[in-house]
């Protein structure tokens, strides 16, 4: 089946507890040890719905080698060495990039104008996503381009362990950095799960 239809792209994003944990737990360890955004990337597998279009699965997210300040945050080229190690290290293989994520401590879910820059920046991976935490709020933002010189906001959920082994997934070794700061609720925000 081809990849892209004329569907919009993408129809949703799916999301594992892990990776968002991991996200949450990063981002708030970074702000809890120097007061900045922090960021890294986002692995996982894109599956095609027969009649929709694609759909992003985020299977992990591993922590970013960051330039950060409370302000900005440049995720750095050694991340994606230090993210394939990581995957290596948990054994979770066939996963590809689908995208980055940094976030935005007790500002709100928003792509900025640098943010915007470094989002278009990956303008030639048409499944490029971006996404925005802000876990002091609960909330989180998963943005995709909708078209050559637009993007925006996209609905995504929570995935049940269920609906990860119907789809084949490899399941990541929860909590590695979730130890590292605090986690915050996962209600609110638009954070659903489905079963």
């Amino acid at each position: 089946m081809e990849a892209r239809n004329s569907a919009r792209y993408p129809l949703c994003v799916l999301l594992t507890p892990e990776a968002l944990a991991t996200i949450q737990a990063c981002t708030a360890a970074a702000y809890d040890q120097q007061r900045s955004e922090w960021g890294g990337l986002l692995w996982g597998r894109l599956f095609v719905h027969p009649m929709k279009g694609m759909v992003p699965v985020i299977v992990a997210a591993t922590n970013g080698v960051c330039r950060a300040t409370p302000t900005s945050c440049e995720i750095l080229p050694a991340s994606w060495q230090a993210g394939e190690r990581e995957l290596a290290d948990q054994r979770l293989g066939g996963l590809q990039c689908l995208g980055d994520f940094h976030s935005h401590p007790k500002m709100g879910v928003f792509m900025s104008g640098p943010d915007r820059l470094s989002f278009w920046s990956y303008g030639h991976v048409s499944h490029w996503l971006g996404m925005v935490v802000d876990p002091w709020r609960s909330d989180y933002g998963i943005f995709a381009k909708c078209s050559a010189d637009r993007f925006e906001r996209i609905p995504c959920f929570v995935m049940s362990h269920r609906i990860a082994q119907v789809l084949n997934l490899p399941r990541p070794v929860s909590g590695r950095l979730a130890g590292r700061g605090h986690l915050v609720s996962s209600q609110g925000g638009n954070h659903r799960a489905i079963r």
